[in-house]
């Protein structure tokens, strides 16, 4: 219980600190200042994660992936190619905490860079918030898919700002990294379409099309399952309570077990 206490302290404080400290960075007009100041909070923030120890369901698989290799460890669906080939190159010179540190770095580093971008037309302080109390401490069990959303959003920041290349690039490196990252490819090509056509008709049947996809999710497992082939993050989607479902009836499932 006393663990559990002073975690919760810890999390709590480097919350409260990264988001203050990155809002007032945020308000520096030099951007080597400001980036400076990026790196130093994220160069703090990351020291926890380096040394979580087993926090995280998921933490134990990475440690024993790169400690002795991904044949180590036995899982429903191979880990992407472009991590094992991240983890077995720094596997050579770097113990798993600086390893862990590293992750961490790059995932806290580009976010802020991404945001960084917009500061004139956003709440930096909520960004940073939203930040180290989701991304943050989500890449503490799922490691890899926070560094692919992060090199996907750094991505999606250069391509609006008319980068042709580099985006593309980013994202093969992120879908290397974690398969769900394809998914951020729609972004651009919604983009192309909406910046193209300038058609309200087709504004209005993208929004319906999305609406009609998060109430009913199972379609997106399906959608990825045509197009990766990849059944256990299809599951992400299809799966509820070991059932197929629609948004409200996932929810109602959960309200009756709490109840019971």
């Amino acid at each position: 219980m006393m663990a559990l206490m002073w975690s919760v302290l810890l999390y709590s404080i480097v919350i409260f600190v990264m988001t203050v400290a990155t809002g007032r960075i945020s308000t520096f007009e030099t951007k080597s200042i400001r980036y400076s100041g990026y790196t130093l909070i994220s160069g703090i923030a990351s020291l926890v994660p380096a040394f979580r120890g087993l926090t995280g369901t998921d933490t134990a698989m990475y440690k024993t992936v790169y400690l002795y290799g991904d044949a180590a460890y036995t899982r429903w669906s191979d880990i992407e190619k472009g991590y094992i080939a991240i983890n077995n190159f720094f596997q050579k010179f770097l113990p798993l905490p600086a390893f862990f540190f590293l992750v961490s770095f790059v995932t806290i580093y580009l976010y802020l860079l991404s945001i960084d971008s917009f500061r004139d037309r956003i709440d930096m302080y909520v960004a940073a918030f939203i930040l180290f109390t989701g991304n943050y401490l989500l890449s503490m069990n799922i490691m890899r898919q926070m560094l692919a959303v992060s090199i996907c959003l750094f991505a999606m920041v250069k391509y609006l700002e008319g980068k042709k290349i580099l985006p593309f690039v980013l994202f093969i490196i992120a879908t290397n990294i974690h398969t769900s990252a394809v998914l951020c490819v729609l972004f651009i090509v919604l983009d192309i379409l909406l910046t193209k056509y300038q058609s309200r008709s087709l504004a209005i049947i993208i929004v319906a099309v999305v609406l009609l996809l998060t109430v009913n999710y199972v379609q997106i497992g399906n959608i990825i399952l045509r197009f990766t082939g990849n059944k256990y993050y299809a599951g992400y989607f299809t799966r509820s309570a070991f059932t197929g479902g629609s948004f409200i009836s996932y929810y109602l499932k959960n309200s009756r077990q709490l109840q019971e």
